[in-house]
Parts: structure tokens; C-alpha cells; sequence
């Protein structure tokens, strides 16, 4: 029998602090010393200073939150048996844990004497979030899943949250607020019910707010500030955003050159009149600039290289945002594992000397993966990568991939600064052998394309495109439905590609914030030797939001069209839109909405419409539960996008994150299949990354 003890932290990150990214591209903070991390006993929040490399002074006090918890577990020992009884022996002892571990809270109370709480239930809290109140006391709330015993009732300890729920509403501006607490006790199963009313009382609103600086241009200063900051007159008082307040003055002054700005506040609380007077003392300092600039870590990367991604010169007003900025610029590059940014300290008070320190990835990358879904079945995939490829930063990439849908071999050549640091040109050149039911295609591709930064997070492009097709291995039926599309005939397509993104996705592996909005336009002409003439076009958005903590909801909606012209009737089968399967409308089976031949093969349509929302929730540790809602459409026709024709299907699914995406498992139901053709009542699907 072993007793197993964990403890979990809650890190507040301070918006203004310095940053490192690490080769995830995640960011992450760096620290030079901490003061260590809370150990053992009573649970109560407390705030620890939290110095950061590089920077004189330290960050504002975060908060780190401890709980600890018991756990005895009981181990068995299997007896190796012949093998044709070992798995039933195997399978009894896997029941009898089972049954142990959903049973234990009981046999424990009985044995230790000790009640656990069978409920916890909250009243009366509506102004505070109640997350905020349940992670900031120590009496845990029983878990919902069976097999975690009910945690052990302490009532010393009960006292003790009721004066800290009541410390939670003070920072948030509820100076009057009482809390008290009711027992439900059941004697003979040894369990509790707790019951936590709170009275929340008046909240004590903001009546002024002051700003006091040694500035001669005060009022300008002033006006600056408020603008800044996140208090506004009228509203309750939060602790929390009176010291985020107190961070963005200091952020507005490192931006404008004062990078040694000092920031304090004085909070005068009249209770008895709800009110509280706000003042901020604000010392700017000396106008700072930036020093010389030396780099370190750089093996084989030029200095140049380095120093034309930085956003400030030796001389300018210093701004801690250009050193984000700079920071950024330089990890893009895709050569450094980590970059950091230090200032060196300040030169006679004026200037600030800046390092920057690299650790630099390998040059030469090969990649080896295999994998599994329930429509490509078995794929693998190689591939070879050179950064720096001939020096002034060109990349080479060269992949291989197979699976049962398609095979393709890629080459592709960045050159970043194209025209200038904002634009980059990619050469592209591949051959891909597509499998699909109505159709196989074989094609030879090759792609010229400019790309330019335009804003933050806004990326567009221009391109020329090549392409020589051969659709194979279609069906009579096919071809009867599809007058412009021969087998074996070779088609050229010469046209231009122009597109627009804009992504502001933190984690593309499991985004839970920002979007994705795109479009891209890809006109075919015979001017440019195209044998088919077409324009096609594709808009996307996708919206992710946070709705409360381990809760997301995604939402997506697509609109495809191909409008033939001149010469051309009718679009190749393709390049024409399909829909369905497990990254479309789940419920239906794998590009089998739309239009059908006679023999109930998909031909595609020239328009096309999906729809998906998704409910992400967070289960156990790096398990996720999704309730899906998917629909969509293909049609014959172009620009033809009827509600009443939409397709529906929902489900629910599991997803277990790894460090390669989520594993993904969906059950879906099609909820309005059309009446002439016989479907399943569900369908699995199983694949490596979220549907979208």
C-alpha cells in the first residue's frame, strides 16, 4: 500500500514582463531567481516576488496557489498462470480494483472514524466568479468522476475559508460581505453536505482617481494614463486591476523611453459611503535611449542577419514594445531555439546597452512519421529540411507522403527578404497521385509565389500556378454525368492565385482564443495557355472563445465556388468541391454529399457551404470531451448556397492531447440524411489533430 501526494500550482502571469519563446513557439516567462514555490500545509494564497532576466526591476508580486491532496491506492500482485487462463485472472483483478477504488471513500470513513464531504454548494455568490472562490479556499469540492474518493471534511479548516471567501470579495471591492456555512451531516454513511451562503453586500465603487507625476506637462501625462489604465470611475474596486493599472502605466512609460519609471498607489476606502478614492504617484525618470547592441550564442547565423530583424537602432528613444517586437522578429526566422533580449543596465543613466542572446536549432532536420485515420487509413511521411540553405537565410524542404487517398513527393525554396524584410518568395514543384472513390489524378505542380506581411497577424500573397493533370480510373457513370472530363486526358491549368490571412491563434495545436479569416481567388485563363477556364474562389472563418476555464467553444464556416467561363462548361472533376467525412460533416461518409452519378458515385458541385460549432470541455488531465453540431452542402451550380438543401449531422467525440496534436475519436449521427439512399445510423471516426 502506497500513499500518493501531488500538489497543483496556479501561476498569474504579469502582462508587462519579458518574454522568452521557446522552440514551440510558446512564450514563456524566464526568471533570474524566485523565492520558491509554496510547500506543504494550509492552502492559502500568498504572493512571492519574481525577478526577471535582463531587467532591473522586478515584476509585480504573482500569485501561486497550493493544494494538496492524499490519495491510498492498493496495488495487487498477478500470479503468472498459463497463458490460456492469465487474461481472465488479469481481467478479475482489473474488476475487483475497479470496484475497490469506487468504494474506498466508504471503507475509509468507516475504518478512520472520519466524515467527507458528499456536497459542496454555494448561495448567494453572483458578483464574484465562483471559480474565483473555489480555487481560493482549501475545502475541495467532491469530484464528479466515481472513482476519486470524496475528499475528508475538516471543519477547523471550513472556518478558516469562510474568512477567506470573505478576503476574495474584498478584492474585488466587497468590503461588507459575510459568509457562513450549514452542515447536513449523515451519521451512518459517515458524509457531509456543506452549504456556503454569502451575503455580498453593497460594492464599493471607484469615486476618483488621481495622477500625480513630477512632470512639468502633467495634464498630458494624465489624460495618457487614464486612457492606460483599466479602472474607470463608477465602477467596484478590484484589487487585481488596481495592480494591473499600475503595470500598464509603467508599460506606457517604457514604451515612450522611460525605462526606469517608478509607479505607486495610494487606495483611500470609505466604507461607510461604498466609495474609494484611487492616486497614483507617478516618478518617470530620466529619458532613456538605446545603448549598442551585442550578440552572443550565434555558431554559425551572421550577426547581420540578426541585426536587420531588429525594430530599433543605437540612439533611438527606448521602447520595451520594440523589444517584443525585435524579439519576435528574430524567432520567426525559424533558426533559434530560444531568444532573449537583456538589457545590460543602464550607461551613465542615458543609455541602455542591449544583448541579444540565441541558441540556434540544428540546420539539417529529417523527420520520420507514420499514423493512422479511419478514411486515408495507414500514412506515413518523410521528410528533410535545411535552414539556411546557401546562407542569407533560404530554406529547403523535401517531403515524401503516403497514404490510401493520396501519395505525393514535394519540393519546396523560401527566400525570405525578397523585396524588402516584410515579403518572401517560395518556389514550389510536386507530383501527387490522388485515390478517391469517383475518380484517381495524377498531377504534375509547380507554384512562383510572393508573399508580404501586411499588418500584425495579416499575411497576403501572389502566385502563378502550373499545373498538369491526368484523371484516371473513372467510372462510365461518371463520365456520362460529367461531359467536359475524359479519362486519360491530359489538362493544363496556368492561372494566378492571389489570397489574405489573417490568424491570430496562439496554440494551432489546441486553440482555445483568437480566429483564422481567409480567402484566396485562383483565376485559369486561356491568355496564359490554361486549357480550362474557371474562377474559384474560397472563403474560411474560424473562431475559437473561451467560455469559462477548460471550456471552449469552436465555430467554423466555409464558402466555396467555381463559376466556368469562355470555353469552359464545366469545371474538371478535379477541381470541383466535395464534402463529407471526418474534417467536414461528420455524420456522412467521406466526400458523399452532393451530387451522385447513377451509380451512386460523388461527382462534386461548383458551390459549396460547411458549418461546424463545437463544445470543447476539459475531462481529466489532457482529456477533452467534444459535442459537435456539423453542416453543409455541395451543389451543381455556382454561387448556389440554399439553407433548406444543408446537410446535418452531431455527435460527441474524446480527444486525448499529445505532443504531436490531439488523438481523436468522433461518434457521429447524420440528422437528415436524403430518403433515397441507405446510410448507417452513425459513424466512427479516428485521427491525429481536431477537425478544425
Amino acid at each position: 500500500m502506497k500513499t500518493v501526494m501531488w500538489r497543483r500550482f496556479t501561476l498569474l502571469e504579469c502582462p508587462a514582463c519579458p518574454v522568452i519563446i521557446n522552440s514551440n513557439g510558446v512564450k514563456k516567462h524566464r526568471p533570474r531567481k524566485t523565492s520558491g514555490l509554496l510547500r506543504g500545509g494550509d492552502g492559502i494564497q500568498k504572493d512571492y516576488p519574481f525577478f526577471h532576466t535582463g531587467y532591473k526591476a522586478p515584476c509585480e508580486p504573482r500569485s501561486y496557489f497550493n493544494k494538496q491532496r492524499g490519495e491510498t491506492l492498493t496495488g495487487f500482485t498477478i500470479i503468472n498462470f498459463p497463458w490460456i487462463r492469465k487474461r481472465l485472472y488479469a481481467l478479475g483483478a482489473v474488476f475487483f480494483m475497479a470496484l475497490f477504488v469506487l468504494t474506498s471513500g466508504d471503507v475509509w470513513a468507516k475504518t478512520k472514524g472520519e466524515f467527507f464531504i458528499k456536497k459542496l454548494e454555494f448561495i448567494g455568490v453572483h458578483q464574484v466568479p465562483i471559480a474565483a472562490v473555489k480555487k481560493g479556499i482549501v475545502t475541495e469540492e467532491p469530484s464528479w468522476r466515481p472513482w476519486i474518493p470524496h475528499p475528508v471534511f475538516d471543519e477547523t479548516t471550513l472556518k478558516k475559508d469562510i474568512k477567506r471567501i470573505e478576503s476574495i470579495y474584498r478584492d474585488y471591492g466587497y468590503y461588507h460581505a459575510k459568509a457562513q456555512y450549514r452542515l447536513q451531516k449523515d451519521l451512518k454513511k459517515k458524509m457531509v453536505k456543506v452549504k456556503i451562503m454569502v451575503d455580498e453586500g453593497k460594492p464599493t465603487l471607484i469615486k476618483k482617481i488621481g495622477i500625480i507625476t513630477s512632470e512639468e506637462d502633467g495634464k498630458k501625462w494624465e489624460e495618457c494614463f487614464l486612457k492606460a489604465i483599466s479602472l474607470k470611475i463608477g465602477e467596484p474596486f478590484k484589487v487585481d486591476t488596481y495592480e494591473e493599472s499600475k503595470e500598464r502605466i509603467r508599460k506606457t512609460l517604457a514604451n515612450k523611453g522611460y525605462s526606469d519609471a517608478k509607479v505607486s498607489g495610494r487606495v483611500v476606502i470609505d466604507k461607510r459611503h461604498y466609495q474609494a478614492n484611487i492616486t497614483f504617484t507617478v516618478d518617470p525618470g530620466p529619458l532613456t535611449y538605446f545603448g549598442p547592441v551585442t550578440i552572443v550564442g550565434n555558431k554559425e547565423v551572421k550577426g547581420h542577419v540578426i541585426l536587420g530583424e531588429l525594430t530599433f537602432k543605437e540612439g533611438e528613444v527606448f521602447s520595451l514594445k520594440k523589444v517584443y517586437e525585435s524579439q519576435q522578429n528574430i524567432y520567426k526566422l525559424g533558426l533559434f531555439k530560444s531568444v532573449i533580449l537583456r538589457s545590460l543596465g543602464a550607461k551613465q543613466g542615458i543609455e541602455i546597452p542591449i544583448q541579444v542572446a540565441v541558441e540556434e536549432r540544428k540546420k539539417r532536420n529529417l523527420k520520420v512519421g507514420v499514423g493512422y485515420g479511419d478514411e486515408d487509413e495507414f500514412r506515413a511521411q518523410i521528410a528533410w529540411s535545411r535552414k539556411n540553405f546557401l546562407g542569407n537565410l533560404r530554406d529547403l524542404d523535401i517531403a515524401f507522403k503516403y497514404s490510401s487517398l493520396i501519395r505525393t513527393g514535394t519540393m519546396d525554396f523560401t527566400q525570405p527578404y525578397f523585396i524588402d524584410r516584410d515579403s518572401n518568395l517560395g518556389i514550389h514543384f510536386g507530383y501527387d497521385r490522388e485515390y478517391l472513390e469517383s475518380y484517381t489524378n495524377e498531377r504534375i505542380s509547380s507554384q512562383v509565389k510572393v508573399g508580404r506581411n501586411l499588418a500584425r497577424n495579416v499575411e497576403g500573397f501572389i502566385a502563378y500556378n502550373l499545373e498538369l493533370n491526368r484523371p484516371v480510373g473513372i467510372g462510365e457513370a461518371t463520365i456520362e454525368e460529367l461531359k467536359e472530363t475524359e479519362r486519360g486526358k491530359f489538362y493544363w491549368i496556368s492561372g494566378g492565385e492571389i489570397g489574405l490571412r489573417r490568424d491570430t491563434i496562439e496554440n494551432s495545436l489546441d486553440p482555445q482564443k483568437g480566429s483564422v479569416f481567409s480567402v484566396f481567388l485562383e483565376p485559369a485563363i486561356f491568355l496564359l495557355g490554361s486549357g480550362v477556364d474557371y474562377l474559384k474562389g474560397v472563403i474560411e472563418a474560424r473562431v475559437y472563445r473561451r467560455i469559462i476555464p477548460g471550456l471552449t467553444l469552436a465555430s467554423r464556416l466555409k464558402l466555396g465556388f467555381i463559376q466556368p467561363y469562355g470555353d469552359t462548361k464545366e469545371a474538371p472533376i478535379f477541381k470541383r468541391f466535395f464534402s463529407g467525412g471526418s474534417n467536414s460533416i461528420r455524420g456522412y461518409p467521406f466526400q458523399e454529399i452532393g451530387p451522385l452519378d447513377k451509380e451512386g458515385n460523388p461527382i462534386g458541385g461548383h458551390s459549396l457551404i460547411e458549418g461546424n460549432l463545437e463544445l470543447r470541455h476539459s475531462m481529466f488531465r489532457d482529456i477533452k470531451g467534444v459535442a459537435f453540431l456539423d453542416a453543409g452542402n455541395v451543389s451543381r451550380d455556382s454561387f448556389n448556397f440554399r439553407m433548406s438543401e444543408l446537410r446535418f449531422s452531431a455527435g460527441w467525440g474524446i480527444r486525448y492531447h499529445t505532443l504531436v496534436g490531439p488523438i481523436r475519436l468522433d461518434l457521429a449521427f447524420p440528422l437528415n440524411p436524403p430518403p433515397e439512399r441507405d446510410m448507417s445510423l452513425c459513424r466512427f471516426h479516428f485521427s491525429i489533430g481536431h477537425a478544425f
